[in-house]
């Protein structure tokens, strides 16, 4: 289990071959000690290496390897985790039909077992997804959602739920907060040396295009102002009243 949170922190700062060696090292343990969870958990870090190398389809058999090692052990919390990998890779690759009903499965599996950190990271994920596919009144429902279940619980969590809202405001034809949403979160995750996952990486540079055609130049000088403010600051006017 060491190998395998190893490996996750690897490849959370874009250390992937680490992330690739460490999980692989897990994997061999865990087959040595016939422990089904720490197999399933060592299969979701390849598919993470896979998934940062942009190789969806080795991604997927790893994803699904740790799905079908979970399953048949009855771990369902491992079994969340290999299908958060498939919807990811699902997204990355831009199949974002077949990524919504994913989501949706696991935000469903959250709430069931009361995981509040989970439930905010697939309301973003799930709300994202329904950016990039015109569902803005549904997505927006589910970023604020997300965005108050992290306040004051989860500063990661809010740098990402705000790069939601970033893409939101950008396809509502608002460059100016989309400028200071995306601002904001470039600078937190350059500050804390956290790399954009690929599926991330993308929709960023998405929501940095349609917010320019609203409007480059208003775009711009938000996009400055907002790095020199919090995610949580920036994204404050998207909580719900208490």
């Amino acid at each position: 289990m060491l190998l395998y949170g190893a490996g996750l922190a690897a490849f959370r700062r874009g250390d992937n071959a680490r992330c690739r060696d460490l999980s692989q090292r897990s994997l061999d343990a865990a087959v040595e000690a016939r422990s089904a969870r720490a197999q399933a958990l060592a299969h979701v870090g390849l598919s993470r290496a896979a998934f940062r190398d942009h190789d969806w389809t080795r991604g997927l058999e790893h994803a699904r390897s740790a799905g079908r090692i979970a399953a048949e052990s009855g771990d369902e919390a491992a079994a969340l985790k290999a299908l958060h990998m498939e919807a990811e890779i699902n997204r990355a690759a831009g199949k974002y039909t077949t990524a919504v009903p994913l989501y949706e499965r696991l935000l469903e599996g959250d709430r069931a077992t009361g995981d509040v950190r989970g439930v905010a990271m697939e309301l973003y994920n799930l709300g994202s997804v329904l950016v990039q596919i015109g569902e803005l009144d549904r997505a927006e429902t589910l970023l604020r959602e997300s965005l108050d279940l992290a306040a004051g619980h989860d500063r990661g969590q809010i740098a990402y739920t705000t790069l939601g809202l970033a893409g939101l405001a950008a396809r509502r034809g608002d460059p100016a907060a989309a400028g200071r949403l995306l601002g904001s979160v470039k600078a937190y995750f350059d500050a804390v040396g956290e790399v954009l996952d690929p599926a991330e990486q993308l929709e960023l540079q998405s929501h940095r295009v349609a917010a320019e055609s609203a409007g480059r130049t208003v775009f711009e000088a938000a996009y400055l102002d907002g790095r020199s403010v919090a995610p949580s600051d920036a994204a404050a006017g998207y909580l719900d009243p208490h």
